[in-house]
């Protein structure tokens, strides 16, 4: 299994630094300059703009980390607000979905996860109900959480039933909510046919934990979701280990965090 990445405060700042160096080359050589010898460089305005786009994804990126409070990504005022396995999500997230321009998060919290992707553009969220999202349970509605012009469609829907196209989302989020349906399996396929890139994460391997979790399926290991998964394999897989604190049983203190990606 793969490891989540190690260093991506550093990775983030040497491939913004990287762009900036392509972004300034070209600022400097795009209309031709007379180089030693008599030749000239000349670099296109196709290659110009594409440099400027990619410079400005970077910029989004690296805004997105800095303004990120790490260790303090989940629901406020909660046990789960520093868990570590908020920030796995976002570290991938930030990995294999750097250039995604839209986004859907299925089974969101009160205050969607997704509210820290920044970067893209274009963000849905998806669950059957939200039970603090401006005092109401139900409708379609704009919610502007960042304080930006990507704001955040919620749609009040059961996703089994949700009408997407295949892959037509960039990015997927889904995080601790095929433990809680009927029919996994079913559920997980279509979560991985609905984007390019999947992030999904279960509880590993806990064991039932009755009416307090209303799990409907326990013990859920890595082979449990191969076979939910097939014919799709995952290109990364985490295991996410929360601090033990309190009366936190040690059982039931690991996730797993799995990628897809359409071939």
């Amino acid at each position: 299994m793969n490891n989540i990445i190690k260093y991506p405060i550093a990775i983030a700042v040497v491939g913004a630094l990287v762009l900036f160096i392509d972004f300034a080359v070209i600022r400097l050589f795009g209309e031709g300059r007379e180089l030693g010898g008599g030749a000239a460089f000349q670099i296109s305005t196709h290659d110009e703009e594409d440099a400027t786009s990619r410079f400005l994804a970077s910029n989004k990126l690296a805004l997105s980390l800095a303004n990120t409070p790490i260790g303090k990504l989940g629901p406020a005022n909660t046990v789960r607000h520093t868990f570590r396995y908020y920030d796995s999500l976002y570290y991938a997230a930030l990995q294999f979905g750097h250039d995604a321009t839209s986004l859907i998060e299925v089974g969101c919290a009160s205050v969607p996860f997704i509210k820290y992707l920044d970067w893209v553009d274009k963000r849905t969220c998806v669950a059957p109900y939200f039970v603090q999202y401006e005092g109401k349970d139900e409708g379609n509605r704009n919610t502007d959480l960042t304080g930006t012009k990507n704001a955040i469609e919620s749609v009040v829907a059961d996703f089994m039933e949700y009408e997407a196209e295949e892959y037509s989302y960039d990015l997927l989020i889904c995080s601790q909510v095929l433990e809680h349906v009927p029919d996994p399996s079913a559920f997980m396929k279509k979560l991985i046919q609905t984007a390019k890139t999947a992030i999904i994460s279960v509880p590993y391997k806990w064991p039932d934990c009755g009416k307090q979790c209303n799990h409907k399926t326990d013990n859920i290991d890595y082979e449990t979701l191969l076979e939910w998964s097939k014919p799709h394999k995952p290109i990364y897989s985490s295991i996410v280990q929360e601090r033990l604190v309190g009366n936190r049983n040690p059982g039931s203190s690991k996730r797993m965090i799995l990628v897809f990606q359409k071939k």
